[in-house]
């Protein structure tokens, strides 16, 4: 399997959708009321053109998830008050348990070895055990900062995760 990580492009959009939108769908669907995984998906969906058409300065990074020539995720990061916050790493289903995540991390946290940043942190629902499960075996603990978190018309219970950069 070949797997390599990338600046995305204007014509990644649709699969970068897709790969947040199945994510959302097949790691929260127990976990959200169906109306609201119904709108989140949708707003997901519709959400990633904006992304492209917005040609300023960004402050954060994507990098997109190449599984055998076709994208299957992306990692989302930038700056924070801590250092550096994950903003969102989704793989579609399909790339699960291929490495591909491994990969995203590493390369996020080598850009961020060269940005001199010490720390990264980030925020996943509390109930999201496959997701807590991989960033615990990537060396991310718990801080023990929880808090509720406004996504698509409903209130989620998150915990914080943070690792050094070294």
């Amino acid at each position: 399997m070949g797997l390599l990580t990338r600046e995305p492009r204007a014509d990644d959009e649709p699969a970068l959708a897709d790969a947040h939108a199945e994510a959302w769908r097949v790691g929260y669907g127990d976990l959200l009321e169906p109306a609201v995984l119904d709108t989140a998906l949708a707003s997901i969906r519709s959400g990633w053109p904006e992304w492209f058409a917005d040609d300023g300065p960004r402050v954060t990074t994507l990098l997109a998830l190449e599984v055998d020539g076709a994208v299957a995720g992306f990692i989302h990061f930038g700056p924070s008050d801590a250092g550096a916050e994950i903003h969102r790493l989704n793989l579609h289903p399909s790339a699960w348990g291929s490495g591909g995540a491994d990969l995203l991390v590493g390369a996020a946290l080598a850009v961020l070895t060269e940005r001199g940043v010490p720390l990264v942190h980030l925020w996943t629902h509390a109930g999201a055990g496959r997701a807590r499960r991989f960033y615990e075996q990537a060396g991310f603990v718990l801080s023990g900062r929880e808090r509720e978190e406004e996504v698509h018309g409903a209130t989620l219970p998150v915990v914080e995760y943070t690792r050094p950069i070294a």
